[in-house]
Formats: C-alpha cells, structure tokens, sequence
C-alpha cells in the first residue's frame, strides 16, 4: 500500500506496536531491526514481526480449499508442516502453525507462530525451539517402546515417523522442542494485546 493510499484508506494504517506480548513469563528485550523480542522462562525466545504488506497467505472460499492451498505452499518452503489451526487470538482471525526444519549437523528446529493476517499487512508472533543435546531422542524411546510391544520393525519405523511430534507424547518429553513450542503458543495466545484500532482495520478473510 503506498502513501497516498494510506492517506485516503478511510481508517488508520497499523503500526508495529499495535501488537504486543505481556505476562511475568516474558521478559520484553528489545527491538533488532523492527523485530521486538521477548524472553521466555526456559530462555526461548518470542517475537513479534510486523509486515506492511499485503499478506503472502492462499486466497480461498472454503476451509477446504484454504487446507490444500496452504499445505503446498509450507511444502514448496523446504519445511514440515507439523500442525495448524485458524483460531481467535484476542477476538480476531489468526493462523496458528508449527513447522520444523532440520538443524546442522543434527536436530530439528520447531517453529511456532501466530499470523495474524490483514487486508494490506500482518503480524506474525514467532518462537523458535531448538532441539539441544543428544538429538532424536523422543523418536528412539517411542520406537524402543513400540518394538517392546511387539509391533513390525518396518511398522514401527513408519509410524513414528509419522507421528512422534504428536501431542499426547508431549508429557513424555516436556523438553522436547515440540512440546516446548506448544506451551509458548499457548500462554502467547493468554499475554498477546492488541490495540483497540487494530479491530476496526479491515481483516485479510481467512475461512
């Protein structure tokens, strides 16, 4: 959107601060680069991003067809695509998503983020979760666990391939990276604030 758009759109342009986080479990650090950034208790970081552009988001009529557009596109990215969800976030339209990326040499990266999406800009409030130490360990204690059980090997395999970063073991590893990410999403979605301006800005239309 350019000034003098801005200057005739009708209702005020978002700003960066219009989104915020609040709570004792972050501890706000500062901005990089337009970046505001928030320590969390276990030392993770969050942040949040403001882009004041039209958001790269699919366009779709149904939530049907939001699902399809939006998976090929996390796939066409180079990352997996653990989970997502359209929720509220503070009364109005978010994309919640978690995605994981390989590490060098070793690990997974779990990306967790809150979009929040509007018609000629968006926020988006990120926390990374590294995997630390001796990696891979919640998939070799589900596969012990399964073999024991008596399962395939080959079976076995798969299905922890498929589903290791599933939820109900999150209380097996409360230190995993994907468990870690889960709990920042859900106290971000408790200490996120939004400015009463941001309501009357017209929303991007997600499904």
């Amino acid at each position: 959107m350019g000034i003098w758009d801005r200057m005739f759109s009708g209702g005020p342009y978002p700003e960066a601060a219009w989104l915020s986080l609040d709570g004792d479990e972050a501890r706000f650090e500062g901005n990089v680069d337009g970046v505001r950034i928030w320590r969390l208790a276990d030392g993770d970081a969050a942040a949040v991003y403001f882009f004041p552009l039209v958001p790269d988001l699919p366009r779709a009529s149904s939530s049907t067809e939001f699902s399809e557009k939006y998976t090929e596109m996390v796939a066409a990215a180079g990352v997996r695509l653990i989970e997502y969800k359209v929720v509220s976030l503070a009364g109005v339209r978010a994309l919640r998503s978690i995605v994981k990326v390989p590490q060098s040499p070793s690990g997974m990266t779990y990306v967790g983020s809150f979009t929040v999406p509007f018609s000629t800009c968006s926020y988006v409030l990120k926390v990374q979760c590294e995997e630390h130490g001796t990696t891979g360990v919640r998939e070799a204690l589900l596969l012990a666990n399964r073999l024991r059980n008596g399962d395939m090997s080959e079976i076995a395999i798969e299905e922890v391939a498929q589903h290791a970063d599933n939820r109900e073991y999150d209380s097996l590893f409360p230190d995993h990276p994907v468990a870690r990410a889960r709990k920042h999403l859900e106290f971000m979605a408790s200490a996120v604030r939004l400015d009463q301006r941001l309501r009357s800005v017209k929303p991007f239309g997600l499904p």
